[in-house]
């Protein structure tokens, strides 16, 4: 009896994923469900994944599987229940869902991800904070009542000493973990930590900065239970662990966790329905919470565990002082200027924060106000001193620095804002004896371990000064820092963003914790164009509740999320009429079939608005210009289900793109 194999090959929403291929005899003892497949697809060998296996004989003609790429499935029956339930909720193609988990789909080879010797693990006292959210955890968990915890802690409170014992715990229990950070740049000095006080051989790591022979043999691992932590950045949340006990998020409220890439999920709601399936625990955490986790603690969705003093008993919570930037000659402000100098003269160390890479920000013409805009995408281009370029950082496009006016031909320009590398240049200038070292995306796009390496050596000493863009603000533990300067605290910025406010907050104060964690004194000075920023003042006067409770009450207010939910169609086209008829067309066929779901039963179908129509914020982007639909229920189902319906109905108009996004980070 002939066997036969239902395969599924990575297509874009709406087009046919599942195809039919014989498996030959000498493969059919080989072949599994959740294996990868190389078969003949248009011509081309492509790599398949195998979903079902039939001894029933299509009515078609088909092709042989050339061969079978596993020894064993790399897809779990769970991941691939996840995979439904995650292409229905944020209305993605199936096969783009699936594939998105296996992105080492071209592997060769494995080569699991190596570990440096770690560190001796250091003794350490827990605060009385501490030891009662542990115990109120390992209660829980001998008790087997599984519960979704919040461990608000201010910076520097030791909020990972909490997650290893509930780690720890876990893992006596014979249940494994993952462990999600925001960004990948944190995991080396976390990795440390855990292989001191793990076993080495039962860790693993996954994210995007692996090579895919890496993250294949590190997948690989996890799947055939040789692994009792996962740790890494947002994809992390899917790794294929059995008896998957408890999910750890630190620094939730880090907009990384949304994906920005096809399949946009957020690591969070994907890490709650993973708990829910597997009776799992989940610990959030962060400094500074997300309006999203505010409202369910506040609701006692969540339970909260507070931290509300830092773990080393010397340590003080940092003095702010928030100095006016506005018009300012220099960079550098004097006040700034005076702590910097102070900071050196007592061999402690200092970390200035500006969330803009580059030399200089927008140039513009003095005379007639031209700006030097990419000619590709709706955005002004940032110049590079060191390369002596201008550079879009949305498509990345280069072009020669400009000495005059394109539109009036003056021979002088000049520069609105500035970038990390400008402040560099400053600080060199004024303190040309200090040591100094920048941490951004052009730095460390130079080389591999570039971030740990400078990292490290500011750690160690090595450094006096650390210029950086976020990639300083986040989770990095820095004992000799007794200075944090903001240098544009306002700088991104965006009015358009309903998340602004609440985005400014999270950065300032987690950048002002990076601070005094092991010192009785610190500083932070912001340099600010606007010294009545709520954000900033509320960072200042240490009022996170009042904070939180102001913004929450806004969102209400004005029916945004979390109180709503969001769901946003973009359209791109080269064409501009293109994209603005389809964006009129599809806009129409939503409230033509939300209209008739209501006339057919009004009482059981929800409230469905229009929030937004017609051209985004950011207009053009790589030559395609962005049109988009934005709509607001407090039922996420009606959403996803008003999107897919229009999706599989609709002609596609040749020329446009279409991209859908549940729970949108922000709408530009």
């Amino acid at each position: 009896m002939a066997t036969y194999a239902n395969v599924l090959i990575k297509t874009p929403l709406g087009v046919k994923a599942e195809y039919t291929y014989k498996v030959d005899s000498d493969l059919e003892d080989k072949i599994k469900f959740g294996e990868r497949a190389e078969v003949l697809f248009r011509g081309k060998k492509t790599v398949a994944l195998v979903v079902g296996i039939s001894h029933e004989e299509p009515s078609f003609e088909t092709k042989s599987i050339l061969r079978i790429l596993d020894d064993n499935p790399i897809i779990t029956p769970e991941l691939y229940s996840l995979a439904e339930w995650v292409s229905s909720y944020y209305v993605s193609s199936f096969s783009e869902v699936l594939y998105s988990l296996i992105s080492f789909k071209n592997a060769k080879f494995s080569r699991v991800y190596e570990f440096k010797d770690s560190v001796q693990q250091e003794n350490i006292t827990l605060t009385q904070e501490q030891d009662n959210a542990i115990r109120r955890i390992r209660t829980s968990m001998d008790e087997r009542k599984t519960e979704s915890y919040y461990l608000w802690g201010v910076t520097g409170s030791g909020k990972t000493e909490v997650y290893f014992a509930a780690m720890e715990k876990m893992i006596s229990q014979n249940k494994s973990v993952i462990y999600l950070v925001p960004e990948i740049g944190l995991t080396h000095q976390l990795i440390e930590k855990l292989t001191a006080r793990f076993d080495k051989t039962r860790i693993a790591v996954l994210h995007s900065g692996l090579t895919d022979s890496q993250r294949l043999g590190e997948w690989k691992r996890i799947i055939s239970g040789e692994v009792d932590i996962v740790i890494g950045a947002r994809s992390a949340v899917f790794a294929p662990l059995s008896n998957l006990g408890l999910i750890i998020m630190d620094e939730e409220h880090d907009s990384s966790y949304k994906s920005d890439s096809f399949v946009r999920y957020h690591a969070r709601t994907i890490a709650y329905k993973r708990c829910q399936t597997n009776n799992a625990f989940m610990i959030l955490g962060s400094a500074t919470p997300s309006i999203e986790c505010y409202k369910a603690f506040k609701e006692n969705k969540l339970c909260l565990l507070r931290l509300t003093k830092r773990a080393c008993p010397m340590a003080r919570e940092s003095e702010i002082e928030i100095v006016s930037a506005f018009r300012s000659a220099t960079v550098i402000s004097p006040r700034l200027m005076d702590a910097l100098k102070e900071t050196l003269d007592e061999k402690k160390q200092a970390i200035l924060f500006l969330n803009k890479r580059g030399f200089l920000h927008r140039l513009e013409c003095p005379e007639c106000g031209w700006i030097a805009m990419c000619p590709h995408c709706a955005v002004p281009l940032t110049y590079h001193k060191n390369t002596n370029k201008l550079i879009c950082h949305h498509c990345h496009r280069e072009y020669p620095a400009i000495k005059y006016c394109k539109n009036c031909y003056a021979e002088t320009t000049t520069f609105r804002s500035y970038g990390t590398e400008l402040v560099e240049e400053e600080v060199k200038a004024l303190f040309p004896y200090a040591r100094v070292s920048r941490l951004d995306r052009d730095v460390t796009s130079k080389g591999k371990n570039v971030f740990e390496t400078i990292s490290r050596d500011f750690y160690d000493k090595k450094t006096d000064i650390l210029i950086g863009t976020q990639m300083v603000a986040k989770g990095l533990n820095f004992p000799n820092v007794s200075l944090v300067g903001v240098i544009n605290a306002m700088s991104g910025y965006t009015m358009s963003d309903f998340r602004a406010d609440e985005k400014l907050f999270d950065l300032i104060e987690q950048v002002a914790g990076r601070g005094g964690r092991f010192l009785e004194k610190s500083k932070v000075i912001v340099q600010t164009d606007d010294i009545s920023s709520s954000p900033l003042l509320a960072v200042k006067n240490r009022d996170i509740n009042g904070f939180l409770d102001n913004v929450s009450a806004m969102r209400q207010t004005l029916s945004l999320p979390p109180f709503v939910h969001f769901a946003r169609i973009v359209l791109r086209s080269k064409k501009e009429e293109k994209a603005n008829d389809a964006i009129s067309k599809i806009k129409n066929y939503i409230m033509d079939l939300y209209q008739n779901m209501l006339n057919t039963n009004k009482d059981k179908i929800p409230q469905m608005n229009i929030v937004a129509y017609g051209k985004c914020s950011i207009e053009k982007l790589n030559d395609e210009y962005r049109y988009h639909l934005v709509l607001s229920s407090k039922k996420v189902k009606l959403l996803s289900f008003l999107i897919s319906e229009t999706i599989k109905n609709l002609t596609p108009i040749y020329g446009v793109r279409l991209e859908s996004d549940i729970d949108p980070d922000d709408l530009l």
